[in-house]
């Protein structure tokens, strides 16, 4: 089960982002709801909160991710935005009634598991092993600490738990199975001629008759791009950061420590190395010992590891496993070192691994931060928060400003201080600077209000903490391009157009004389065209490089064994061609894609369990959806 869930992690932050695990089924709607609940929660599952930021967080995060994955594209996901939002609360909403149904269930994730699971991802390596201090710092940079972490990554590995404990237990007969391997490995024997519309493309003049009624029948495809030019100002951390300056009383200092002494708790490490000798080897538990006895005799234990230790993480550095905290060593693991002292060698110690040595080098005993060494970190915290508070307070201010003052950003200015800006003209399809590369911003641009009604915009959320209002300064209609400047375009056009209505006809012609075999072999010397290699292709090949091709292939008939099958067919990249499949090998070997029947039997978990909720959601979250929809 974890293999199969770090096949599905992209990065060691996944993990942090919930919805990564489970599949997101889409079986409901947040609208079926009424309600509401507190101003920071974004729905209520069974009395249990499901927090208002975290929801902001995870919509942010899959609205980045979907425009990441369009590199090089100013591509205007304000469509996506709704349905971004609503597949968020529902995957929080499920992932809390199956949470709930786990805890019902009794089902826990185990120190040891998690244990495991944090020690394999290599973003915590140093050197080949687990580090600690990198953990930490990897943590630390990205806001989180590690109880927080590891929380949440217990509760995404219980779900994933009871996901693949339902979906992988469903019965497959053995006549299912053998049809679907003959299904899936099966392969088909193909030869394809390509017809190049590129290439024929060039054998076309297009006169300039041709070009000027090409471009008076077509118009609308050569006016210049729309523009505009705006002027914003952004509400920011930095700008509420100077603000916030008040002093902040020592009662409210050893009040915040109080509230959050679990987080200044130092916990035991232990420094250890160990030799590790695999259940695996023959009378492995006397090899292990006889290696303990000859280590406390005096040899030396990083000449031993290094000769004998199956830990490949460990093994060529002398067993050293660095410091680590409770939990995460295998229990048995643990227990021994809990018994020994500096410089003490253990007896071979049993685990699911094998057989241990073990070497304490150190102890580092738990130790609570005093007020005086965490005071600036304390400092900050509350000023972050104090930061935060007033944000959402001048965010309201300046939303308020810019509705009853509509005709200019100048009251915002005065009233918050903050920097009026000026972006050069820019079109639809242009990429702006950060944070202004925001599908939002980019929508509000170009709408009603700002061209046409000369309004400030409202207030735009361009991203955490990151509030922004327009007003248009200049505007650029669309303006018919002369013909001399898009002449050449439109001969590119018009020749791409012939070409593949020929390579269309072509492909026709080609088997229109399948049955003429002179008359077919004189048409592809005519045109310089030939049959490819025949090959083998799987449903899900790649070597070709043409999907339209063998899909196509698989969607044809089986033929017998002196008629092959023909298909004329449109390939990749507007190219023609014609298919023929000669042979049909049903799979033999067992398919390695797995054939999940309990997929429907989660499904209807899922269903059943939302069909029986108590579910309210804010207001807030259906307002911000229904105005994403407009």
């Amino acid at each position: 089960m974890l293999q199969s869930i770090r096949d599905r992690t992209q990065s060691w932050i996944a993990w942090v982002v919930v919805g990564m695990i489970i599949v997101p089924f889409a079986l409901w709607g947040i609208h079926e709801y009424a309600g509401d609940t507190d101003r920071g929660t974004a729905a209520v599952v069974n009395g249990a909160d499901i927090s208002l930021m975290q929801y902001e967080q995870m919509s942010r995060d899959q609205l980045q991710q979907l425009r990441a994955s369009m590199s090089g594209k100013n591509a205007d996901l304000s469509k996506f935005e709704a349905k971004i939002k609503e597949n968020v609360l529902n995957q929080l909403i499920q992932h809390e009634l199956l949470f709930q149904t786990a805890a019902h269930l009794k089902m826990t994730v185990s120190n040891e598991v998690l244990s495991r699971y944090i020690q394999s991802i290599s973003a915590f390596h140093d050197q080949g092993k687990f580090s600690s201090a990198r953990y930490e710092q990897l943590l630390k940079a990205q806001g989180m600490n590690p109880t927080r972490f590891e929380e949440e990554l217990r509760r995404d590995l219980l779900l994933a738990q009871m996901e693949t404990g339902i979906t992988e237990s469903a019965v497959v007969t053995p006549q299912e199975k053998q049809r679907f391997t003959q299904w899936d490995k099966q392969q088909r024997l193909i030869s394809y001629i390509p017809i190049s519309t590129q290439a024929l493309a060039e054998k076309f003049n297009i006169t300039d008759e041709e070009v000027q009624t090409h471009y008076q029948a077509n118009q609308k495809d050569y006016y210049s791009a729309e523009k505009v030019s705006v002027d914003y100002v952004m509400l920011t951390p930095e700008n509420i950061e100077k603000t916030v300056n008040d002093p902040i009383e020592e009662t409210a200092l050893q009040q915040y420590y109080q509230d959050h002494l679990k987080k200044f708790v130092v916990p035991l490490e232990w420094h250890a190395a160990h030799i590790l000798v695999s259940k695996d080897e023959e009378n492995a538990e006397t090899k292990a010992q006889d290696i303990a006895n000859r280590a406390k005799a005096g040899e030396d234990f990083g000449a031993l590891a290094k000769e004998f230790s199956k830990d490949p993480g460990s093994a060529d550095k002398g067993g050293d496993l660095g410091f680590f905290k409770a939990g995460m060593m295998v229990k048995p693991f643990e227990e021994a070192v809990k018994q020994l002292q500096p410089n003490q060698i253990s007896d071979a110690v049993k685990s699911d691994f094998g057989f241990h040595i073990i070497k304490l080098f150190e102890t580092k005993p738990e130790q609570t931060k005093t007020l005086e060494m965490v005071r600036e970190e304390i400092i900050a915290a509350i000023r972050k928060e104090q930061a935060e508070t007033k944000f959402y307070a001048q965010a309201e201010l300046m939303s308020n400003l810019a509705y009853e003052k509509p005709d200019s950003l100048e009251p915002i200015v005065q009233t918050l201080g903050l920097p009026l800006q000026t972006t050069e003209l820019f079109s639809r399809d242009e990429k702006l600077a950060a944070p202004l590369n925001n599908p939002k911003f980019m929508q509000v641009a170009f709408s009603e209000t700002l061209i046409k009604d000369n309004q400030n915009s409202e207030v735009i959320d361009v991203g955490k903490h990151k509030a922004v209002v327009l007003h248009l300064k200049a505007h650029e209609a669309p303006q018919l391009q002369p013909l001399d400047s898009v002449k050449e375009k439109i001969v590119t056009r018009l020749k791409k157009e012939k070409a593949k209505q020929a390579a269309e006809a072509l492909s026709k012609q080609i088997v229109e004389k399948l049955n003429n075999p002179e008359e077919l072999q004189k048409l592809l010397a005519q045109e310089n065209l030939q049959w490819l290699p025949k090959t083998w292709i799987e449903r899900n090949d790649t070597k070709l490089k043409q999907p339209a091709l063998v899909q196509a292939a698989f969607k044809m008939g089986s033929p017998t064994q002196d008629q092959a099958l023909f298909q004329q067919l449109a390939l990749n990249n507007d190219d023609y061609g014609v298919v023929a499949l000669l042979e049909v090998k049903d799979g033999s070997e067992e398919s390695k894609t797995p054939l999940k029947a309990g997929n429907s039997e989660f499904k209807w978990l899922a269903k059943g369990l939302k069909d029986r909720a108590e579910i309210k959601i804010n207001s807030v979250v259906t307002k911000q959806q229904n105005s994403s929809n407009l």
